[in-house]
């Protein structure tokens, strides 16, 4: 046991790596392979734009707004094989 200076004295620690606690995966729930267990998103969701007839509803909401714009510039760039 410490006595009251030692306690005092003493320093606590607590190291958390919050990686461990992530689920990486899909998160757009629209997408072909969503994972409702996915915490974090990897870059890994796979959408079909083919079911919109308006082709810069990107989320398929029937409405080009906001979100179609992030989804648009979440691949902007992306070399296509």
């Amino acid at each position: 046991m410490l006595s009251t200076t030692e306690a005092s004295d003493a320093i606590v620690i607590l190291i958390i790596n919050c990686d461990e606690l992530e689920v990486y995966g899909c998160t757009y729930d629209y997408s072909l392979n969503y994972n409702p267990d996915a915490t974090a998103d990897d870059g890994s969701c796979e959408v079909d734009y083919s079911f919109s007839n308006c082709p810069s509803d990107l989320d398929g909401n029937g409405i080009v707004g906001a979100q179609d714009l992030l989804l648009f510039l979440s691949v902007y760039g992306l070399i296509c094989e």
